[in-house]
Order: C-alpha cells, then sequence, then structure tokens
C-alpha cells in the first residue's frame, strides 16, 4: 500500500524488502502516520505527560496458563492415577517447558519488548532513548504482515530525512477502540507540538 508521503514510503518499501517472498507476494507492509491512526476527532486529556507500560494482565495471564498446564502433566507424570502414556507426557512436559520459557523470555526477560513509553510535550521517550519533538518529522504506525498476527511497530522519523527508529508494540495491549496503536496514536497527537 503506498503511502503519498515521500520519507514514509521509503521506510515501508525498505521494511518491506525485509520479507520473504511469499509473505510479500500475499500482503504488503502498511504504514499509517499517527493522525491518520487516531482519526479527526481531537482530544481533551488534561494530562501533562502519559507512561504506557508492557501489559501486565496479558503477562499474568500468560505465565499462570502455562505454568499451570505444566504443573499438571507433572503430576499426571510423576503421580499417575491413570493408565497415562510416560512416553507421551514426557514429550508434553517438554514442550510445556520450552512454551514456559519462550513466555519468561518474551514477557520478563526480553528488553526489546519489554520498555516504557514516555510521551510529554517535549519529548517521546523509549526507556532510555530520548526523542525532541523538534527532532522527529513524523511518527507513524507500521504493520508488518508476516507471521501468525501483523505485528505493530512505532516509527519515529527522525528531520534529517534518512534515519527512523523502529519500536515492537507486540506486549503492550489496550482495549481501546482501535486497540493500542489508536490509543498510542491520540496521546502523541495530543502532546505533538503543532509546528
Amino acid at each position: 500500500m503506498y503511502h503519498p508521503d515521500d520519507f514514509l514510503e521509503r521506510i515501508r518499501q525498505a521494511e518491506n524488502a525485509k520479507l520473504d517472498k511469499i509473505t510479500r507476494f500475499i500482503s504488503d507492509v502498511t504504514i499509517q502516520t499517527t493522525e491518520e491512526v487516531s482519526g479527526k476527532k481531537k482530544t481533551n486529556y488534561q494530562l501533562s505527560q502519559k507512561v504506557f507500560k508492557p501489559d501486565i494482565i496479558l503477562k499474568v495471564f500468560v505465565l499462570t496458563f502455562t505454568f499451570s498446564i505444566l504443573t499438571l502433566f507433572i503430576r499426571e507424570l510423576f503421580f499417575p492415577k491413570s493408565n497415562f502414556s510416560t512416553i507421551g507426557a514426557i514429550f508434553t512436559l517438554l514442550f510445556l517447558v520450552l512454551l514456559a520459557i519462550a513466555a519468561v523470555h518474551q514477557f520478563i526477560i526480553d528488553k526489546e519488548l519489554n520498555f516504557r513509553i514516555f510521551i510529554d510535550n517535549e519529548k517521546i521517550q523509549i526507556d532510555n532513548k530520548v526523542f525532541k519533538w523538534s527532532n522527529i518529522y513524523k511518527t507513524a504506525i507500521l504493520t508488518n504482515p508476516s507471521g501468525r498476527t501483523p505485528t505493530k511497530y512505532l516509527i519515529i522519523a527522525l528531520n534529517n530525512k534518512t534515519t527512523y527508529e523502529k519500536i515492537q508494540l507486540t506486549n503492550f495491549v489496550s482495549f481501546y477502540p482501535g486497540g493500542f496503536n489508536r490509543k498510542l496514536s491520540k496521546y502523541i497527537g495530543h502532546f505533538k507540538p503543532n509546528v
């Protein structure tokens, strides 16, 4: 999907080139400015700053679910009450251990997915990286179609129109109409100075 802004279109094309041929044949990377995502309606938030953190409810749910199933299979393996297949239980246990490790890695250990987004009238801050509004050309949401579900990224395009920052938003969940991307876009629109 073509974007009329030249720099955002170059970003879209660069990210699209990273896709494998099959994914590129089926679907393209899309990019929309945060203004396009948030819509025309202006917000009336009375805030001086906003902090977004990865969703704790999703973390607790996934980790609780994974560890409860893991516990169930450990109990069946070592304290059998039925004619439970030991080899099947061992493979299931191994799978669940790998699933638990992946969940802990994604929701707790991986620093690229677990960060805070801080927005105010002067800057956007991603953990310790600070982007002053005066250095930002545009902000956008990029959607990468590869994988089971599309991955969303916050794009911070800088004024030099050659560099940009791509921040993955996988661990941020919101029940806001339009999802987390729209909520983030509304707050960026609220805090971004009108230039």
